[in-house]
């Protein structure tokens, strides 16, 4: 598909968004006329984002909710790191641990991840975590929070 080609199908997808659903085969019977690939290929998009509809924030709904629940069995739960006072484990990998904190200074909620023990004396992986720590602090996106 050309890049003229996906523009025209793209566009034509958000006209059929805006529209009632009931409406929709109308306007794509008008809209294609004998042109059945361009047809083809926007109810395609239509359906996978009909699939799609709302998917995301359910879901971050759903997962911010459980994140942000107490777990009074974490023997780490209100420890204070700095200005950080942990409140839940979110998930533990090969370096580390990441737990939901409070950063008292400002007020707000963030992840905090620490460093194995096991590893903190290696210069590889305190090199590595360094490395992932600036990559992350770079992050600049309404929809990274």
């Amino acid at each position: 598909m050309t890049p003229e080609r996906w523009q025209q199908a793209e566009h034509l997808l958000q006209v059929v968004l805006e529209h009632e659903p009931a409406d929709r085969t109308a306007l794509l019977d008008r809209e294609c006329a004998d042109d059945h690939e361009l047809r083809e290929q926007v109810e395609t998009l239509l359906l996978s984002a009909q699939q799609l509809d709302g998917f995301l924030e359910a879901q971050a709904i759903k997962d911010a909710a459980m994140l942000l629940q107490a777990d009074s069995d974490d023997p780490m739960m209100g420890e204070e790191f700095g200005p950080y006072s942990i409140e839940k484990l979110l998930g533990s990998g090969g370096m580390g641990v990441v737990y939901l904190a409070e950063d008292k200074r400002l007020g707000r909620k963030v992840a905090l991840k620490l460093l194995d023990l096991a590893l903190a004396g290696e210069s590889q992986w305190t090199t590595q975590f360094f490395c992932e720590a600036r990559l992350a602090s770079g992050l600049d996106h309404p929809n990274i929070c």
